[in-house]
């Protein structure tokens, strides 16, 4: 009987069904109090699409979680003004930004600091990104990366 040796890849619904409880409990720690509302701020590839589809299936009212911002861009993003003016507007507890390049990311995150949601006023929660650029905009935008 031979043995596979190697990664194990988890489906995103299982990733999902595992990240959300945590991500609820860091915002509430960020926040001081239970989340009610969640906001997504989303690019359209697959990766985001399969780890959010079971969120929206259940998996955020089975948290007592309402989503109030639910938005989808194709990249590459030019502007974010639009994604965060909807965003500033329902003051969700917590967002999800689910990008999976880093100009996307910096411009998003960029947006959020000038419209004031940065510098911790709104956790966002999002991929672990390693770039440079991106972590020198995480000291001013209260970015918590997604469990693994």
């Amino acid at each position: 009987l031979a043995r596979a040796v190697g990664p194990v890849e988890v489906d995103a619904s299982v990733q999902a069904e595992r990240a959300l409880p945590v991500i609820v409990d860091l915002a509430k720690q960020a926040k001081a109090m239970p989340p009610k509302t969640v906001g997504i701020i989303m690019d359209n590839t697959a990766s985001p699409v399969s780890f959010t589809k079971p969120m929206r299936e259940g998996g955020f009212e089975k948290l007592g979680l309402k989503l109030v911002v639910d938005e989808t861009f194709t990249p590459p993003l030019s502007d974010a003004t639009a994604l965060v003016q909807k965003v500033r507007n329902s003051r969700p507890d917590f967002l999800l930004l689910l990008t999976t390049n880093v100009p996307d990311t910096k411009i998003v995150l960029e947006k959020l600091n000038e419209m004031g949601l940065g510098k911790g006023r709104m956790p966002a929660f999002g991929s672990a990104f390693t770039d440079e650029e991106v972590q020198a905009l995480v000291r001013h935008v209260r970015w918590i990366q997604a469990p693994r």
